[in-house]
């Protein structure tokens, strides 16, 4: 079973997990939920758990919102993965925590180490960040700890975006109208590369010329980053992530250890002179499915 968000790039996991379960065999159902109303995250559990699932798997909302079903999870023996969730204790019901805050953070610290050579130690920057979910509010804290610690010529400025505003489009809006009323900011990071949709042509538009970075670059930012319209991101490893995932599962079910480094994704920093693909997912090592095909003893 797995938890659907209405972001984008959980769709996209969602196409991961279909393609890793059909290669062990394995039948995927799945189960929508919103981001803004975690209510239906929860009935989501409770409803997953009637199918007597093998194991479930959530991404998007941290446990802490439904730590209330986990009992039930246990009683009935059904592990729980979680993914791009942010902070998370590891348990014999919660069984790993893919894209952790360990990723996060090299991801961050690799992105303000950017920032802060490219502008020769005194950049400013406009930090739009999202909070409320708690893998980005994880990224955000890092990249400004490191900023603050390694830059004392830099400055970081925050804007705080809402689900409801990222889900509808409107954080471009909110960024044009934040750099407008800061000119001496002269770079934009974000969380999400979905978030800044649109942003280049907006700049561009209001006559302002901003360097934008961030995490989690999606086909429209590497699209931007080819084209000269954006500065450096980091992809997200989504179809990666997913196939970890049931990796987990798998090490879970055999009884076999799940490592610390279980948590970790590839990150590399996209920039106009890097050859890489426009996806949207960063799927290196290419032949990652091939390689965890071979650990399952599947395939060819």
């Amino acid at each position: 079973m797995f938890l659907q968000c209405d972001v984008a790039q959980c769709a996209q996991l969602s196409k991961a997990f279909t393609a890793a379960t059909a290669a062990i065999g394995w039948e995927l159902k799945v189960i929508p939920y919103k981001s803004a109303d975690p209510a239906t995250l929860i009935s989501g559990l409770r409803q997953a758990l009637q199918y007597n699932p093998v194991a479930v798997g959530v991404t998007g909302i941290p446990g802490v919102v439904w730590q209330s079903e986990v009992p039930a999870y246990e009683k009935a023996g059904v592990p729980i993965v979680v993914g791009h969730i942010g902070p998370q204790a590891i348990n014999n019901t919660i069984i790993a925590n893919i894209n952790d805050e360990q990723s996060v953070q090299a991801t961050a610290e690799a992105l303000a180490a950017y920032f802060i050579v490219n502008s020769e130690g005194k950049g400013k920057i406009l930090q739009f960040q999202v909070p409320d979910f708690p893998i980005l509010d994880a990224f955000d804290k890092a990249f400004r700890a490191k900023v603050q610690a390694s830059c004392p010529g830099c400055s970081v400025t925050p804007l705080t975006g809402t689900i409801s505003q990222v889900t509808s489009g409107g954080s471009t809006a909110a960024i044009v109208s934040a750099l407008q009323r800061h000119p001496e900011v002269d770079w934009v990071v974000t969380d999400n590369g979905p978030w800044v949709a649109g942003l280049p042509a907006a700049l561009e538009a209001a006559h302002l010329k901003v360097k934008v970075i961030g995490a989690g670059a999606d086909v429209a930012t590497e699209t931007d980053i080819k084209a000269g319209k954006a500065t450096a991101f980091t992809g997200v490893a989504l179809n990666y992530s997913a196939w970890a995932m049931l990796d987990a599962v798998l090490r879970h079910l055999e009884g076999t250890p799940i490592s610390a480094s279980e948590g970790l994704l590839p990150i590399q920093l996209l920039t106009k002179d890097e050859n890489f693909a426009v996806s949207e997912s960063y799927d290196e090592p290419a032949d990652y499915a091939a390689q965890m095909e071979k650990l399952w003893h599947v395939g060819a």
